[in-house]
């Protein structure tokens, strides 16, 4: 069982911070392992509800899959789609902020 399963969203969001870091650091960020748990890290925390974080390293990320695999490669295409929907996510988040507040 995940930590995420077990209710640990914060934890889990550590550990997948660390990893992610850990492997930018030794492998480098074009590395596919350290793309997989950039992608595994901005899944966790949309899921936790952290749409600006999620969407600032998914363009991260999206950038650096564009210089490596090129601008039509279909993971590049997919990261961009998925970039969208966090971005629409975040503006929903916003607005719901705004609309929440007395005013």
């Amino acid at each position: 069982v995940t930590l995420h399963k077990q209710g640990s969203h914060k934890k889990t969001i550590e550990l997948q911070r660390e990893t992610s870091l850990t492997l930018r650091r030794t492998v480098g960020a074009a590395h596919p392992d350290a793309l997989v748990a950039a992608v595994n890290l901005v899944s966790t925390l949309q899921r936790g509800g952290l749409y600006q974080e999620a969407a600032k390293l998914q363009r991260d990320t999206l950038e650096v899959q564009q210089l490596t695999l090129g601008h039509e490669h279909p993971e590049v295409l997919s990261a961009k789609a998925a970039l969208s929907v966090s971005l629409q996510k975040q503006q929903s988040e916003s607005v719901s902020d705004m609309t929440a507040q007395p005013g």
